[in-house]
């Protein structure tokens, strides 16, 4: 398998919707969100230190019904652990949808750094990063997806409920076969800083 590349001059990295309704304690934790969190701090480091352009993504909900990531709820906060500068140098986008494209600044902000690549990590898999990552492909961008710093729910509807960790591999698969290069945050360490 050839290294990986990152064209660090063309290359934004974005979180999705790393908050705190997602760990323990939230109103819809998921599978070992503290491991992912750990593989996107690790990745975020190296962003940093290669001077990558940085956005991170917030979920409100205004479904009706909605349970969680409800707008002024602590739940809806972005987790602390995401080490996020105070002096506004990695924008927050603010969205509703689980595209991240749809009816935000974020295309704007990418466009106006001259991205063309985008490194994504998040949660949740099946949800908000599987769609972003495919609205992202269909407006040109090129993908990398982190693996080990996304993580999934259970899959609750209809009569088959999923095991968080199968649809997390299955998404990840099926993103894999088309919409992105799927790597490990170790591996894209390695990658960002080999040149620098």
């Amino acid at each position: 398998m050839p290294r990986l590349r990152v064209a660090r001059d063309s290359t934004a990295l974005i979180t999705i919707d790393i908050q705190r309704d997602y760990f323990p304690g939230g109103r819809f934790p998921l599978w070992r969100p503290g491991r992912a969190l750990a593989s996107v701090r690790v990745a975020l480091e190296a962003g940093r230190e290669a001077r990558l352009p940085i956005f991170h993504v917030r979920h409100e909900s205004l479904m009706p019904g909605s349970r969680f990531l409800l707008p002024g709820t602590d739940g809806a906060l972005l987790h602390p652990g995401l080490g996020i500068p105070a002096d506004d140098s990695e924008p927050i986008v603010l969205k509703h949808e689980p595209d991240s494209f749809l009816e935000t600044e974020l295309e704007a902000l990418l466009q106006a750094k001259g991205v063309e690549h985008v490194i994504w990590m998040g949660m949740m898999t099946w949800m908000c990063v599987d769609t972003t990552v495919r609205a992202a492909t269909a407006r040109g961008y090129q993908n990398i997806l982190v693996e080990d710093a996304c993580a999934a729910g259970w899959l609750l509807k209809g009569h088959l409920p999923v095991f968080p960790w199968t649809s997390h591999r299955a998404f990840v698969a099926a993103l894999g076969a088309r919409f992105a290069t799927v790597v490990r945050a170790r591996e894209l360490v390695d990658a960002l800083l080999a040149d620098g």
